[in-house]
């Protein structure tokens, strides 16, 4: 298929990628090449720019020289087995960079899933922060800034330029299987403001944002990986609740928004997902809430989606409704079908020429912006450079800073205090086989430990029947029935169980089957060195009353 060339505007003005401001505040764009650019691209063109599927590999393949050909995408979708040494990381981008811009004229979005916790890509070149639920329970403004601005000058200095987070859903539910400690927490306060902090830190180190899953996948009881979730609530409900943070954030220049395939038949009187919904996306987003950015789906290749409709005809409803970028996890047979299905879609009418314009130039606008879109000398479109400015690179080096601290103050208990620093004729028994939480323990001398329940249970047996003892559990689960002979043998010797979790603390919040629960809501090593701490008495951590729902 035969493109059109790109024109080189030998006329603008020439700027350089550091010259641009992200403006936090406002959606203003300087539009003057953009609609140069739009106007020299083809339908096809266009299309391309509004998908963004996965590529495969570690570096540059012959497959991947066909997508970026053959399709032109705006953007890639980084996953864990693209991603090998932070060196191979920069000469992978730059190579899809100098490819795309070889093919189509065009640089590309390099987005990621770089959430922090539990959900993370990159493992080396990074910082491994903690994510949403420990920024929450520290509630810490300037940490979540500092946050979001390291984080966003690491991925840009690999040649990432978009972070598919934060998720901005208020987890009001805890049996939520697919949010809980993704989100800062279950008060709308909360999740605001940290997020907020966040956005502002990233978009000033020019990585792009993008807040998720709109209108709010908090209340969800299903993973949309999995199936359709069914949100049962009015509109005046979300206006009260579910939209407050992705509106403040907006109000404070949000970049990127995801949708979420959800379904809210109370709203829309059909189990359409919001994200092929005209309303939730156009009469909501883009008209009421004033939202300019841009609106991209979340995979389209979830089970939400691929269980209701054909990928094809759902990437058309979803443009239509207005989406600007289709988001695709894998590299497969998926690309041509949402390709082709668009395209057909604007041929016969389905989809307007103006709907497609807008959305190619908000893409457009957007790279302008973060200086992902720009000309060389040469007055020609050029793959993108990123440089630090000599601030930047001493925020930098407050890395490891900051995360001990947002780790260390996130570390959060529900039960009795009491149990965290007991007497010193107290023994203490701890049980773990994981060296990053019991390398960190600080141990008296009556002290012991344990790698599993069996042992545990020999030490309880051995000791005087009237020896005061807590027994200490770290667990990454916390599913009751792991608990289960523990906590009998804990009953029968009137021993206090404290449990120490990293991930999700619900299924054990609501069993109750503790004494204290000692929560990290992350499994990175700053998080399990401070949980060891918190349980061994090194310091104190916070009583958690608002983070989690109690129901």
């Amino acid at each position: 298929m035969k493109m059109k060339a790109l024109k080189p505007f030998a006329s603008l003005l020439i700027l350089s990628p550091l010259m641009f401001i992200v403006c936090a505040g406002n959606n203003t764009r300087d539009n003057s090449p953009v609609d140069d650019i739009l106007s020299s691209l083809t339908l096809e063109q266009k299309i391309g720019q509004m998908i963004m599927p996965a590529v495969p590999g570690k570096k540059m393949t012959p497959q991947l020289k066909s997508i970026l050909k053959k399709y032109q995408p705006g953007g890639i979708i980084f996953f864990g087995y693209n991603l090998g040494s932070p060196d191979e990381v920069k000469e992978f981008t730059s190579s899809i960079q100098e490819y795309s811009v070889e093919c189509s004229g065009m640089p590309v979005l390099i987005s990621i899933d770089q959430e922090g916790g539990r959900v993370k890509r990159l493992t080396e070149g990074v910082t491994q922060f903690p994510g949403n639920m420990a920024a929450g329970a520290a509630f810490d403004k300037n940490l979540a800034y500092l946050w979001g601005r390291i984080l966003g000058l690491e991925l840009r200095s690999l040649g990432v330029n978009m972070n598919l987070t934060p998720a901005l859903d208020i987890n009001d539910n805890p049996e939520n299987p697919v949010i809980n400690t993704r989100s800062f927490g279950a008060d709308i306060e909360t999740v605001s403001v940290m997020g907020r902090a966040y956005i502002k830190g990233q978009q000033e180190s020019r990585c792009i944002s993008v807040g998720k899953h709109f209108p709010g996948l908090g209340n969800s009881s299903v993973d949309t990986h999995l199936k359709l979730t069914v949100i049962d609530f009015d509109m005046e409900r979300l206006e009260d609740v579910e939209l407050k943070p992705f509106g403040d954030a907006i109000n404070d220049g949000l970049e990127c928004i995801m949708t979420t395939h959800s379904a809210f038949p109370k709203i829309l009187q059909n189990r359409d997902s919001a994200t092929i919904s005209p309303f939730f996306l156009t009469e909501v987003l883009r008209e009421k809430m004033k939202f300019k950015g841009l609106i991209i789906t979340d995979d389209m290749e979830m089970g939400a989606i691929t269980k209701e409709f054909m990928i094809g005809d759902a990437a058309v409803k979803s443009v239509a409704a207005g989406a600007d970028i289709i988001l695709l996890s894998t590299s497969g047979p998926s690309i041509e079908k949402i390709y082709t299905s668009l395209i057909s879609a604007v041929k016969d009418g389905r989809i307007s020429s103006k709907r497609v314009d807008d959305s190619a130039r908000r893409i457009l606008e957007t790279k302008w912006k973060y200086g992902i879109l720009s000309y060389d000398e040469n007055k020609k479109i050029a793959p993108p450079k990123f440089s630090l400015t000599d601030d930047e690179k001493e925020i930098l080096k407050k890395g490891r800073e900051v995360n001990s601290e947002l780790s260390k103050k996130s570390i959060s208990y529900r039960g009795s205090a009491a149990h965290l620093q007991p007497d010193k004729e107290t023994v203490r028994v701890f049980v773990s086989n994981t060296p990053a939480f019991t390398n960190n323990l600080s141990l008296n001398k009556n002290d012991m430990k344990a790698a599993d329940f069996d042992s545990a249970i020999t030490l309880i047996n051995k000791l005087p029947k009237n020896a005061k003892c807590v027994l200490y559990v770290y667990s990454y689960t916390s599913q009751p029935s792991y608990f289960g002979n523990i906590l009998s043998v804990c009953q029968k010797r009137d021993i206090p169980l404290v449990a120490a979790v990293s991930g999700d603390p619900f299924p054990l919040m609501r069993s109750g089957a503790y004494d204290t629960l000692v929560m990290s809501f992350s499994n990175t090593a700053a998080s399990l060195e401070f949980l060891a701490k918190a349980c061994s008495g090194v310091f104190a951590p916070q009583l958690d009353t608002k983070l989690l729902p109690a129901k």
